[in-house]
């Protein structure tokens, strides 16, 4: 019986494996074919036209693009897929699999780093860094490179016309990151994917760390991780945007929930936590002033909700809010030099007025507006442009509504804060406002991180259905935790 169960799960890391290969495969070889046919029948066409003709004449003209080699990898593609579905019919292969992970935190993490790898593939497809506002960001990072080659520090640029400001409008530390992976591999394009890529395998890591301390589970924390990382919003905002700067906001913004999560459960000493969140959200400043003014809102008003839920004296409570308010402060005093300039410049900052609080100022949107909003948030193309920016999908929605009811009824502190934040994030959208994106990004971050308790909140459905003797039984002692409290308790 172990002994076939061992083998069954040995099979699901060989199956994943090959899809991994695969997938490379048709991503490195089969889809630039496909790119460079379809560029090549529409020389002379508009951008508009090449992407509302790209499906059709793909379809058109497919036995001329796809070589045998592209349908063999396709074919075993498809191959593989079905036995992952047949190895967990059969033999429950794939449940096993994930209980085993779910006991053995090293596997775990190269599981993690594997999914991760394989969604994340994309970053480093050959060609420029270019779309949107990514040129002139890949332009200040190469100039401050060479001002670090020199042991000079980039604030002045004479490498435009008679020299410019160089940090006038931008916060340091993405350009300064870019700038050292390329002072190493001399190549600021590879600099700059390097940096991307690596920032978003490091998020779903992140994401996985806070919501296994918010949740006690591994599954749940697995569940809302992936889809930090699938979620389509991103790739749009960074690589078809160009909003560069969002790779490291999705990194930090849930380091900064983390610690607050491993204070709260006194996993971490009270000096270990105001060192960490001083640094770290001065982290998040220096990446960019405007997301961290809207991300820090939204922390504290996750910080308000969650402390009120927490399990302690009234005393306790505010003085816990006193600790994270005065680590906020310091955050600030560290990354001053940078952030207060910003502040007293602001009416010069496009699309930013004088004063941007009013951009935070919920409200509920009327029944068009609505319509307009959740509209752009489940249309899909299979060619992008701007108006998939704000696509997050169907069914993220779907797993938000079931987290929510759940987190709601059985009033989870961790999970009301993430259900408020998401609503007061959805009710500062406006649908003709400059930086509406600004919030609709940590919008998709608290749906992702909300996606975690749709494990517990589909089991507490089916309590009372026929099929629920058979799911416990099958899914039960993973979606309990597989002890993973006294697993925690013991790195204390």
């Amino acid at each position: 019986m172990n002994k076939s169960k061992l083998t069954d799960t040995g099979v699901v890391w060989v199956i994943l494996l090959m899809i991994t290969g695969c997938l490379f495969t048709i991503q490195y070889i089969t889809l630039p074919r496909i790119k460079d046919f379809i560029l090549s029948l529409s020389l002379n066409d508009h951008t508009q036209v090449i992407r509302r003709n790209a499906v059709k004449l793909f379809i058109d003209n497919w036995a001329t693009v796809l070589t045998a080699f592209d349908l063999f990898m396709i074919s075993l593609l498809i191959v593989f897929l079905l036995a992952l579905v047949f190895s967990e019919l059969r033999t429950d292969g794939l449940s096993v699999f994930l209980c085993k992970l779910s006991s053995n935190s090293k596997a775990m993490s190269l599981f993690l780093l594997l999914i991760s790898i394989l969604i994340t593939r994309y970053y480093l497809n050959p060609g420029n860094v270019f779309m949107g506002d990514s040129e002139t960001y890949t332009v200040r990072s190469w100039m401050v490179a060479e001002h670090l080659k020199n042991m000079q520090f980039p604030v002045w640029s004479n490498y435009w016309y008679g020299g410019f400001p160089l940090l006038q409008f931008y916060a340091p530390l993405l350009f300064v990151v870019i700038a050292i992976f390329h002072l190493i591999f001399q190549d600021i394009d590879l600099a700059t994917k390097l940096v991307l890529w690596t920032s978003h395998i490091g998020s779903v890591f992140v994401m996985f760390y806070f919501l296994r301390e918010a949740t006690r589970n591994e599954l749940s924390s697995l569940v809302g991780s992936l889809a930090y990382a699938l979620v389509f919003h991103r790739i749009y905002i960074v690589l078809y945007q160009g909003d560069l700067h969002l790779s490291l906001v999705f990194l930090l913004y849930p380091l900064i929930l983390l610690i607050v999560e491993k204070y709260l459960n006194g996993r971490v000493s009270g000096r270990k936590a105001f060192i960490s969140f001083t640094f770290v959200t001065s982290a998040l400043i220096l990446t960019h002033h405007a997301y961290a003014f809207f991300g820090l809102v939204f922390v504290a008003v996750y910080l308000l909700v969650r402390v009120f839920t927490w399990e302690n004296t009234w005393a306790g409570k505010f003085k816990t809010l006193g600790f994270f308010a005065f680590s906020s402060i310091c955050a600030f005093l560290v990354s001053a030099f940078s952030l207060v300039p910003f502040i007293l410049e602001l009416h010069e900052v496009r699309g930013m007025p004088k004063i941007p609080f009013h951009l935070l100022l919920p409200e509920f949107p009327s029944l068009d507006a609505i319509f307009i909003i959740v509209g752009t948030m489940i249309r899909w193309t299979p060619v992008g442009h701007t108006g998939n920016v704000t696509y997050v999908g169907v069914s993220l929605i779907i797993l938000f509504i079931l987290s929510m009811g759940y987190v709601v009824k059985k009033r989870i502190g961790v999970g009301l804060g993430l259900v408020v934040c998401a609503l007061l994030s959805f009710c500062t959208l406006k649908s003709n406002t400059m930086y509406n994106v600004k919030n609709f990004n940590f919008l998709v971050f608290f749906l992702t991180a909300l996606a975690a308790y749709t494990p517990d909140a589909v089991r507490w459905m089916l309590r009372r259905t026929a099929g629920y003797v058979r799911l416990d039984k099958k899914w039960g002692q993973l979606m309990e935790g597989h002890d993973l409290s006294k697993r925690l308790q013991r790195t204390r």
